[in-house]
């Protein structure tokens, strides 16, 4: 059985397409709630193609997954195995290093000295990626939650 956050990430998903950039973009037309989401995903960050593109990965999750052990499903996600996409991952907005700084603290920088820093840069990678997938999950939530507080206020 499919759940409703499943079913709001396919929708959502439905809804982003690559422009002739190779840019993830929302569709014109797509509800207004997709905004809200794709929003509230990004944080305080400004439109970002890296954080779009951990976007559609976690949709891609989600609707793969029939797991709902959402943590657990954020940390099967692995960094980029190219270091070019890791620099350029990291390089794209100065901020990103705070998430390779956290990864670092998290794990001691003895984790990374036998690997170096593309592994540390990848960690961070991937702390940003499970900051992303529990925003999506968050914002997939409060829209249940939204509907549920609209279903019960109709029927009064």
């Amino acid at each position: 059985m499919i759940s409703k956050i499943q079913e709001r990430a396919e929708d959502l998903a439905e809804n982003l397409v690559v422009n002739d950039n190779h840019i993830i973009v929302l569709k014109d037309g797509a509800p207004p709630w997709c905004v809200d989401v794709l929003r509230h995903a990004h944080g305080t960050m400004m439109p970002d193609d890296h954080r779009y593109q951990m976007i559609d990965l976690v949709l891609t999750s989600i609707l793969e997954n029939d797991d709902d052990d959402y943590d657990d499903l954020a940390s099967q996600q692995e960094a980029p195995p190219y270091t070019t996409d890791r620099y350029a991952w990291l390089t794209s907005r100065l901020d990103r290093s705070e998430y390779v700084d956290e990864a670092i603290n998290n794990f001691g920088w003895d984790a990374f000295s036998d690997v170096g820093i593309v592994e540390a840069i990848g960690a961070g990678w991937e702390f940003e990626y499970r900051e992303v997938f529990r925003l999506v999950v968050e914002a997939l939530t409060n829209l249940d939650s939204d509907e549920d507080e609209n279903d019960v206020d109709s029927t009064d």
